[in-house]
């Protein structure tokens, strides 16, 4: 289940969705919100997409050495995210497409999807240091920290029945300035079936639709 960070990070990004909404509320590891009386008030309440189907917020947090045995470098990972509640077919089928989407992992709940990826984010970028890093004995203060930090969250609604949903990655991994990843995912609101670009697009017009958005990104940036 374990992928490879720059393969994960360099799969191109189709910009289905191009709205987003603020920013989530805070997180704590192992806390699951649900809007119901007592409940911490710095959480996100419950969302209703439609009426059978509500998303609530996971988060999660580590702050680990990076090479076992040393305090220095550390990783920390952050995640905030929203996922569908219940056992339904819809929340299972919607949940199951953000874990491989997101994640690329598939059979296991959005809690052991977000444990698994940060353990295996952290022993990875491990691996990779071990025999590069060297400690500064002249500077025992100094602390370098990779950080890693992702958030998903219902975005507005695209059209009637579309449930919009942006994740955003925003990484510092050594170097002079970190990196940030965008993702945009529609979805059924009835059945929570991922919905593919060309469900939307006849996909004989791909290039055409490639060359429009190519034109309008260069518009903006």
């Amino acid at each position: 289940m374990k992928r490879n960070l720059k393969d994960w990070i360099g799969k191109p990004l189709l910009l289905l969705a191009l709205t987003a909404t603020g920013a989530l509320a805070s997180c704590f590891e192992g806390k699951r919100t649900t809007g119901a009386e007592g409940t911490d008030s710095t959480a996100t309440a419950l969302l209703q997409a439609e009426a059978s189907l509500y998303f609530d917020t996971l988060g999660l947090h580590r702050d680990v050495p990076v090479i076992p045995g040393q305090d220095v470098p550390r990783y920390t990972i952050d995640m905030c995210m929203h996922f569908a509640v219940g056992d339904s077919t819809q929340a299972r089928t919607l949940n199951d497409c953000l874990c491989r989407r997101l994640f690329y992992m598939t059979g296991l709940t959005p809690e052991e999807t977000m444990a698994h990826f940060a353990d295996s984010l952290a022993s990875q970028f491990g691996q990779e240091l071990k025999d590069f890093y060297e400690p500064d004995d002249e500077d025992g203060s100094y602390r370098f920290t990779y950080t890693w930090n992702m958030t998903g969250q219902l975005n507005e609604k695209p059209c009637p029945g579309i449930l919009g949903y942006v994740s955003a990655i925003e990484t510092y991994q050594g170097g002079a300035h970190g990196s940030y990843f965008v993702s945009y995912l529609n979805f059924d609101a009835r059945s929570g079936q991922f919905i593919e670009t060309w469900d939307v697009f006849q996909e004989a017009k791909r290039p055409a639709l490639t060359e429009a958005i190519m034109q309008q990104l260069l518009q903006m940036y």
